[in-house]
């Protein structure tokens, strides 16, 4: 059985990169996890024990390494590590002095180089901001896939009273969870005070998609519209260049030949002058192209 080498190391990163995120998430959760603490323990365990085995190389390449469940910063840095890593590896196929198959162990060393030196050596605030960025991306996306999904499933409701209901009760409800949840004193994250934009702007949106739903379905129907006039559009272009390229293969002996030939190019050329596109366009300037050379040519 053969291996794709790109895709088994890509495949392998990505797990890696997943496992420190989920264990980084369960690590964070492990206090007040309820039912679901048993579960929590015995992953934070199992990365305890994988960790200590690995401390003296871990701490040679990172180095300080927790010995206790508090490891977010530690997670953060092997993320760092690995995209650093694979971004310098993949770089470095592109430069003439490393693209070599030969030289694939520089490469390996210059991208460890790198992402040691970037991981070990930044500093504790600046590995935190650096990670805002993702809060922040996975805040928006927990805010918007519902926003989309809930979008996919009103749009085709027939009823336009049903559809502004439906948005109105969405925005209710996202406003009403961030409100509890603000009231309530829960942890909203690294960048919470993003989070208390993004939310309740999301459920301002909704109430503007209620009110403008009038609005939104004309510009759907309109869409719709133009994507059918472009289908019968393309199947007109191509009837024409197919009657073009007949025209273009007959054989003309006679001046009768001739002037069958003309007016068929007559017919294309006001046929495709019909339509005020660029492609059409294109095709009539051929067409009296081929009409000026037939009329022009003598025959013998």
């Amino acid at each position: 059985m053969s291996f794709n080498k790109k895709r088994v190391t890509g495949l392998a990163l990505l797990t890696i990169v997943i496992a420190g995120l989920l264990i980084g998430f369960v690590s964070a959760q492990t206090s007040g996890a309820g039912a679901f603490q048993p579960i929590a323990d015995i992953f934070v365990n199992i990365f305890n024990v994988i960790v200590q085995a690995l401390k003296p190389v871990l701490e040679l390449l990172l180095g300080e390494v927790p010995s206790g469940a508090d490891n977010s910063m530690f997670i953060k840095q092997v993320l760092i590590a690995i995209v650093v890593f694979a971004v310098v590896y993949a770089v470095s196929k592109n430069i003439p002095i490393f693209s070599d198959s030969t030289h694939t162990w520089v490469r390996v060393v210059v991208a460890l180089a790198f992402a040691v030196g970037g991981a070990r050596f930044m500093s504790k605030a600046l590995i935190n901001n650096a990670f805002i960025p993702t809060e922040a991306l996975g805040m928006a996306l927990f805010a918007i896939i519902p926003f989309i999904a809930w979008f996919f499933l009103v749009k085709d409701f027939s009823s336009g009273f049903l559809r502004r209901t439906s948005w109105v009760l969405f925005s209710v409800a996202i406003f009403a969870v961030w409100s509890f949840a603000v009231n309530k004193g829960d942890d909203l994250g690294a960048a919470g005070s993003l989070s208390r934009v993004i939310y309740p702007l999301t459920a301002i949106i909704a109430l503007i998609m209620a009110i403008a739903d009038s609005t939104i379905q004309s510009a759907f129907a309109k869409i719709k519209a133009e994507n059918m006039a472009t289908a019968g559009h393309s199947k007109h272009y191509i009837k024409l260049s197919k009657e073009l390229e007949d025209v273009d293969g007959l054989t003309i002996r006679t001046p009768a030949d001739k002037v069958v030939a003309l007016a068929r190019y007559s017919q294309i050329i006001a046929d495709a002058g019909r339509v005020d596109t660029k492609e059409f366009k294109e095709l009539k300037a051929r067409t009296e192209l081929a009409w000026r050379q037939l009329n022009n040519r003598r025959l013998p």
